[in-house]
């Protein structure tokens, strides 16, 4: 480091972490990362943290807003960008995916046989080129101030389920109006639990899931900064990744819809908060909430009115060094299913004339910390991501169902509330130079799966491993 400073800063990022304790392919290339690079040229004034300068991240939505990257220049009245590629991976067991945005979660759980053999034991490969994207950026105004107003269009073809794989679906469709020191977005964007630019640079798509929050969602959010601190409120729905929740027409299983937070009649609600750094990152904390409303009439066929009141909670810090990187995120959870997060909700309370239900969250406990270094002249990257959670249960007892002596708990993919803890380790290289980008990482993942108590408590768990392997190659244009 080149002062004491930079020592001193670094350490106590360190400490405070360890307080705290508890498929974006090569969004670390050197076009969209050196965040301290780009403080070295002149054209900065849209990018203290607006949208514009958010997209930077190539594989969140290219690197147009980045000076460093060539072919594109922020003062174009449109520009078409994307990228073309091939992903080959291999994992040593059967896994958990949320589909709709092609992330890998974690590993099966064990599965035996009728001799005790695990099932899901058996390895995957996977060889696939549907992660290309085309995006349309669209400047009006064309000039490089601090006044603006721009949209952005964007697809990838990964579909949302097996079915609808290579068919183009939208990712973010938004506008922005941007002034002096403020910004206002309308359309389908990152939901704010997912920021710009703390976020881990990973290889895989999943970035992170199920330990960072993510989702593309539709909203409108207002941002504006004072000195150095930027406040942004957020209303927003739900799209591809929807809240988990009961069947309406029959008693057994759970499913993921739309209509759970459409009937609640309130958008999810989200204030966030940064103290910024200058040239140098910023630390904050995001808080979220979120209303269900499971069912409108219950299984006995009496109409009810029933809901579920949900928070989530994020500290964060983003720190840039000469020499790269080093993120973090803590997150507290309750009823993450719609982040790709492990908590959900579970049913606390049956009439047993109606049926009329009452529930209670399940929490989660997540956090990760990415870290990265660029080097041989900007055109490498070195990084390591680690991330881990824990399946907190409910606060006290809950309804426990007759037929199979455990809580009912609705959770990400059905199967998350058995999940006592998930822990991954990353390390990660990338190459990129011109249009030109390479990537390959390393994943090492561990799983324990069990049963439930009667505070939807994880019991007897049994730990599974998987080892995985994942090459990407992309042409940039």
């Amino acid at each position: 480091m080149k002062n004491s400073h930079e020592y001193l800063r670094f350490y106590i990022f360190l400490v405070l972490f360890g307080c705290l304790n508890l498929k974006a392919h090569i969004g670390n290339s050197p076009n969209a990362i050196l965040h301290f690079n780009l403080h070295k040229h002149a054209n900065m004034q849209l990018n203290w943290d607006s949208e514009i300068a958010a997209i930077r991240q190539l594989r969140v939505s290219q690197a147009y807003g980045d000076p460093l990257y060539t072919k594109f220049a922020p003062s174009s009245l449109i520009r078409f960008y994307g990228f073309t590629g091939f992903a080959m991976g291999t994992v040593t067991r059967q896994v958990v995916e949320a589909f709709n945005i092609a992330s890998y979660l974690f590993p099966a759980p064990y599965l035996p046989d009728v001799i005790d053999r695990d099932i899901n034991a058996h390895a995957l490969t996977f060889l696939e080129a549907n992660g290309a994207r085309l995006g349309i950026f669209l400047n009006p105004i064309a000039q490089n101030t601090q006044a603006n107003i721009y949209g952005l269009l964007e697809m990838d073809f990964s579909g949302i389920e097996p079915e609808t794989a290579y068919i183009a679906k939208i990712r973010h469709a938004f506008g922005e109006i941007i002034w002096h020191n403020g910004a206002f977005l309308f359309g389908q964007y990152y939901h704010p639990l997912f920021l710009r630019n703390c976020f881990p640079r990973t290889v895989n798509y999943n970035m992170g899931a199920p330990y960072e929050p993510q989702a593309l969602v539709p909203q409108v959010r207002v941002s504006q900064r004072f000195s150095m601190i930027e406040l942004t409120l957020t209303a927003a729905g739900e799209a591809y990744i929807k809240s988990w929740g009961p069947f309406l027409t029959q008693t057994v299983g759970q499913v993921q819809s739309l209509v759970f937070i459409q009937n609640a009649i309130v958008p999810n609600w989200n204030l966030e908060f940064k103290w910024l750094f200058e040239n140098t990152g910023f630390v904050g904390w995001s808080f979220d909430y979120k209303r269900l409303v499971p069912r409108l009439v219950s299984f006995n066929n009496f109409k009810v009115s029933e809901h579920i009141d949900s928070v989530i909670a994020e500290v964060f810090s983003h720190n840039v060094f000469y020499w790269g990187q080093l993120n973090c995120k803590v997150v507290y959870s309750q009823n993450g299913s719609d982040q790709l997060l492990i908590s959900g909700f579970a049913v606390d309370t049956v009439d047993p004339i109606t049926d009329y239900r009452t529930y209670s969250n399940t929490a989660a406990f997540s956090g990760w910390l990415d870290i990265y270094t660029v080097f041989f002249y900007d055109l490498m990257t070195a990084g390591l991501f680690v991330g881990g959670t824990v399946n907190l249960g409910a606060s006290h007892a809950l309804y426990t169902d007759p037929t199979s002596n455990q809580p009912i708990v609705y959770a990400l993919d059905g199967l998350a509330q058995l999940l006592a803890h998930s822990v991954r380790v990353s390390p990660r290289f990338s190459y990129g130079r011109n249009a030109f980008r390479f990537g390959i990482e390393l994943t090492w993942d561990l799983a324990a799966f069990g049963t439930l108590d009667d505070h939807a408590r994880v019991i007897d768990a049994i730990p599974v491993n998987a080892f995985s392997y994942l090459v990407s190659i992309d042409y940039v244009f």
